[in-house]
């Protein structure tokens, strides 16, 4: 009876270990998962504002090429 208690008191206590190794590791893998998150939130960004600077480059240059038609005729 006490050896079928204390291997399942060891078992439980194994079992509690690798709980709470897992709950570090998930815990680890939630700070890379935010990490990951901030660094496509800015890639994100960096994309936008650099199609809202070609935008506005295709838009002078349109009106510097409708000037220089103004100035040939």
């Amino acid at each position: 009876m006490d050896r079928s208690k204390r291997k399942l008191e060891t078992e439980v206590s194994d079992l509690k270990e690798q709980l709470n190794e897992h709950r570090l590791q998930v815990e680890e893998l939630q700070l890379q998962l935010g990490k990951r998150e901030e660094e496509l939130t800015q890639a994100l960004m960096k994309i936008d504002e650099e199609g809202a600077g070609k935008a506005q480059s295709q838009k002078a240059l349109r009106e510097l090429e409708s000037q220089l038609a103004e100035v040939r005729f």
